[in-house]
């Protein structure tokens, strides 16, 4: 988070991630060193050849006139349907108060409409995501209009966001609704989040369907209960939906909690669900945030994981934002086979440093992780890319200036393959939404 005279602002930034795990995002700072310096790296990605972008400026996204603006985490923020490139961000407008802003591009990417104001409430609109199918644009966020602890608004366009209908509570909770994501298939529109229990510290896996397009909703589902949070979807063959989460059911609470990943999948578009099967055994760090993207029968998984610090043990539950010298790499492990088998764990990142927030977008062989790191003094936007499922890697590219502190990525692919980069930095003393694209023009 940031500080400074505007600091105010950095409560905007923890409530928009709070609640994922139980986790606040963690507060940038110099790079550090690594925890266990004596012991020999993790087993990296095999190197590829590095594929060539050509990226653009970056253009200022939240240019709405307010004071502040945010990218929600974990990447659903922006989403490609042919030319068309839709993007959502908080705007903040005053100290108690942030709402849900739209912006679209018509010719991918090179020049953007207005901005459009999507609620007008008082309270704050919280970490808004997208999901697009043709003219239908569907918007999910948490709002604290009438709970501090957060519901779950949806609104949605039907012809491409140029006119939006009225927002719609899913939601109404004693406990705090956090970190929403949304998939459609044909007219079905699945949302995941997590209910997290202030008084007993224990989260839910939630889950609402509609097979009308988001005109009705079918009654909610609790896929997965309690000590389980952060839950992410992706479609893949078939129109199966999977899920993978973060638990700490597994531990033992006299030996400190600890994240570990959970795999899930439906074949009968939420009905029902395989048994969670666990992804990750690192019990001595944790495996955070995860994303996930799928390509027709193979899937990819990133997080974030702090098992090559041993110097900051478990702190039990919820877990504190680390210190800035708290190394954190980025992980990822495929299946080919949709979910039956999984690749051993891989490290990705060499950061030495706080590697954290990754998303993941894939199309065909190609695989595409983003994250921030501040390996270099500050943070900054980091690209890895593999052209052949995630058995080999790029080398790290880092895409934006560890001066300005970007964090909060999110990524979306077109059928060309030109890549939309959506993030949030400081320029001028205030967090802003920034968007760049990668054409690719080589490898």
């Amino acid at each position: 988070m940031w500080k400074g005279s505007a600091g105010w602002i950095a409560v905007f930034a923890a409530a928009a991630i709070v609640g994922c795990c139980g986790v606040f995002a963690r507060e940038s700072g110099p790079a550090g060193g690594r925890g266990a310096a004596d012991a020999p790296p993790a087993k990296g990605p095999p190197v590829a050849e590095r594929a060539t972008y050509r990226w653009s400026e970056a253009q200022l996204l939240s240019d709405d006139g307010n004071i502040g603006a945010r990218t929600a985490p974990r990447g659903f923020t922006v989403a490609v349907d042919g030319s068309r490139v839709h993007a959502v961000y908080q705007s903040i407008l005053s100290r108690e108060n942030g709402e849900v802003y739209y912006r679209r591009s018509d010719d991918g990417g090179l020049t953007w409409g207005t901005p459009r104001r999507l609620t007008h409430h008082e309270g704050r609109a919280l970490a808004p995501t997208l999901a697009v199918r043709g003219d239908d644009v569907y918007c999910v966020w948490r709002d604290t209009r009438f709970d501090k602890d957060g519901e779950l608004y949806f609104i949605r366009s039907t012809d491409g966001g140029d006119s939006w209908e009225g927002a719609v509570r899913l939601t109404e909770d004693d406990v705090r609704t956090a970190a929403p994501n949304m998939v459609v298939v044909g007219d079905s529109v699945s949302i995941a989040w997590e209910d997290y229990g202030m008084a007993n510290k224990r989260s839910d896996v939630e889950m609402l369907r509609s097979s009308d397009a988001g005109r009705n909703w079918k009654p909610r589902q609790s896929v997965i209960k309690a000590v389980n949070g952060c839950p992410i979807l992706a479609v893949g063959e078939g129109d199966v939906l999977n899920m993978v989460s973060c638990s700490w059911d597994h531990s033992k609470p006299t030996e400190g909690y600890n994240f570990e990943l959970y795999f899930r999948r439906s074949e009968d578009g939420g009905e029902s669900w395989t048994p969670p099967r666990r992804l990750t055994d690192d019990e001595d760090g944790d495996s955070r945030f995860p994303v996930i993207a799928a390509s027709g029968r193979t899937l990819h998984v990133a997080w974030w994981d702090d098992r090559d610090d041993d110097r900051y043990p478990h702190r039990g539950y919820p877990p504190i934002a680390p210190p800035a010298d708290h190394n954190f790499e980025v992980y990822y492990k495929r299946s080919d086979d949709m979910g039956e088998t999984w690749s051993e764990d891989i490290r990705l990142t060499e950061s030495v440093s706080v590697a954290s927030n990754p998303a993941i977008v894939s199309q065909g062989p190609r695989v595409f992780v983003v994250w921030e790191d501040n390996r270099d003094g500050g943070n900054a936007i980091f690209l890895k890319h593999s052209a052949d499922e995630g058995l080999t890697w790029s080398e790290d590219i880092r895409l934006t200036d560890p001066a300005h502190g970007g964090i909060v990525p999110g990524l979306a692919v077109g059928e060309d393959g030109v890549l939309q980069l959506v993030w949030t930095e400081k320029r001028d003393g205030k967090p802003r939404a920034y968007v760049m694209r990668g054409v690719p023009v080589g490898g």
